[in-house]
């Protein structure tokens, strides 16, 4: 797998050497058919931190706090969306949009979040659940996927 190519003459080089390669690699007699896929990084980025975040940490928090016998001010029991919009109020807003005379809370996606921001928010969110409920995200190296999720998506 090629990765993290980080400008066009790059791609090119790397993909020009592949293209001379090509016969070598894919012998003529054999009838599989091959895909090369260019992905946009941050596009990649976004799609794993969002796994993360609905895989692992949303669900994860709201069962500890489903377990642990903690309710949502609302009195509904917390689920991973409950979490979530929890989390945005706390951790996200960043302004507000006045619509039809009335103003509405802002938030930034964590899509728009670099690596080190995004981990800094899990670990923002972490803490916040451990000193509030004394519950917190376990450990994902004990998943390999989310594991290899977080690894790529730099969360320790």
């Amino acid at each position: 797998m090629l990765r993290h190519l980080t400008n066009e003459n790059q791609a090119r080089r790397i993909l020009s050497a592949l293209a001379d390669q090509l016969p070598a690699m894919f012998p003529q007699d054999q009838q599989t058919t091959y895909v090369i896929e260019v992905v946009d990084a941050e596009e990649k980025r976004t799609v794993l931190q969002n796994r993360y975040l609905w895989g692992w940490v949303y669900p994860q928090l709201s069962e500890a706090l489903t377990d642990g016998g903690i309710s949502h001010p609302s009195g509904e029991p917390y689920s991973p969306t409950l979490v979530r919009l929890e989390l945005a109020v706390k951790f996200r807003q960043c302004g507000s949009i006045v619509q039809d005379g009335f103003e509405y809370p802002d938030y930034k996606s964590t899509g728009d979040m670099g690596k080190k921001e995004f981990a800094a928010f899990v670990e923002s969110a972490n803490r916040y659940y451990i000193e509030r409920d004394q519950v917190g995200i376990p450990d994902h190296r004990d998943n390999e996927y989310y594991a290899n999720v977080a690894r790529e998506i730099g969360i320790g």
